[in-house]
């Protein structure tokens, strides 16, 4: 599994199972994407390229539906 793909699918599961909060706590989803988050966020300001141009889109539009 690459980055991209992880984040796709924790984006996915997130959105399917917004209402199920049990779900999301159980199977750590909600805490993997946190740590696969920072991880991204910790890249991009490095300079890399942390994901693909989709996957970051993505993962922008989530963060911006986060707030400050």
């Amino acid at each position: 599994m690459t980055k991209d793909k992880a984040m796709e699918t924790l984006l996915l599961v997130r959105r399917v199972f917004a209402t199920d909060k049990t779900f999301l706590d159980e199977s750590r989803s909600t805490a993997a994407l946190d740590v696969l988050g920072r991880f991204v966020s910790a890249e991009a300001r490095r300079g890399k390229r942390p994901l693909g141009p989709r996957e970051w889109g993505m993962f922008l539009a989530y963060g911006k539906t986060r707030g400050p």
